[in-house]
């Protein structure tokens, strides 16, 4: 990383501390967000075209919004102190990397939720023989009992 003040990657909780719409440096209408988590502020840009708007609705709605207009967010009011979850990635533009805001998710968001599918379980015997044939027909020692010395050979 460039900067040893970056927001790290991951989830974060957030709190939305100013909003407004917004131009970008090609001219594209956003909606900029600036977020406040414990590793300090971070700003987020929305983008609102025809085909990025849905996303960016989907978002602000997990901000709070529930305005019946846009409009409501260029006052800088609206969403002021609602909470939120941000998902921050790390991208490289021009030789510098730099954090950004890649999703908001409704206060209290923990994360994907691992879904076990009984019929996927079905599955595992015909994966495990993959999984053999990959491993060249060998059978792995187990890792944790080669971890764990025997009794005789402890030093003491």
């Amino acid at each position: 990383m460039n900067d040893t003040n970056m927001h790290p990657t991951g989830l974060h909780s957030a709190v939305v501390i100013d909003h407004g719409i917004t131009k970008s440096t090609n001219g594209t209408c956003q909606v900029a967000v600036k977020f406040e988590t414990e590793y300090g502020l971070i700003s987020g840009w929305f983008p609102m075209t025809d085909k990025a708007a849905e996303y960016t609705i989907e978002k602000l709605n997990n901000m709070g919004f529930n305005g019946r207009s846009l409009e409501g967010l260029q006052d800088g009011k609206c969403i002021c102190g609602n909470k939120c979850v941000i998902t921050v990635a790390h991208e490289e533009y021009n030789g510098k990397t730099s954090a950004k805001v890649k999703y908001v998710n409704p206060e209290g968001y923990e994360g994907m939720e691992i879904k076990r599918d009984a019929e996927a379980q079905q599955n595992i015997k015909r994966f495990d023989a993959l999984l053999h044939k990959s491993q060249g027909g060998m059978n792995r020692p187990n890792p944790t009992a080669a971890a764990t010395p025997a009794v005789d050979d402890m030093p003491f």
